[in-house]
């Protein structure tokens, strides 16, 4: 299972408002927690599993105008390896990837909308360019399949070096 829902309201945090705040907890924190638990309880019957969360170098860099963006998705990390801690043992392999700035989705409308934000995205990312959905996808399946079979409680930080950047 890869818990993938995400949500931002970009904007100041010292400006977001109670509302705005609730909506990405909501969303990022306590819809990963509802799917999450339902999807361990239910690979802890069958024997096995393997859930992926989907957090965000934001989780650990701190960005400004993201609103509750970052903590949020620094609450779904723990709520993740909080998980894996307890259901290791049934053998429910749970890890999360870190993304940085990827060329789709949230980032790629944020940025279409803001050339120079987008140039100055590029600069920081160590390798020159954002990064690609596919690239994505390859870390999630290379964490899902048994190749990873030993990897339990690890966050993968998928940025090109952007947190290094900065």
């Amino acid at each position: 299972m890869i818990a993938n829902a995400g949500q931002t309201s970009p904007q100041p945090l010292h400006e977001a408002s109670l509302e705005d705040w609730q909506r990405v907890v909501d969303t990022n924190l306590t819809g990963n927690f509802a799917l999450g638990q339902a999807a361990a309880n239910y690979m802890a019957k069958l024997g096995g599993g393997v859930i992926l969360f989907v957090g965000s170098w934001a989780q650990t860099v701190p960005q400004r105008n993201l609103g509750a963006y970052g903590p949020s998705k620094a609450g779904m990390k723990m709520l993740a390896l909080c998980l894996a801690k307890e259901l290791a043992h049934r053998n429910v392999r749970i890890n999360v990837i870190s993304p940085g700035i990827i060329d789709t989705g949230m980032a790629a409308r944020q940025m279409g909308m803001q050339t120079e934000r987008r140039e100055r995205a590029i600069k920081v990312t160590l390798c020159g360019r954002l990064g690609m959905a596919e690239e994505i996808a390859d870390a999630c399946l290379f964490l899902c399949s048994s190749r990873a079979g030993f990897i339990h409680g690890a966050d993968l930080l998928i940025d090109g070096g952007a947190s290094l950047g900065i």
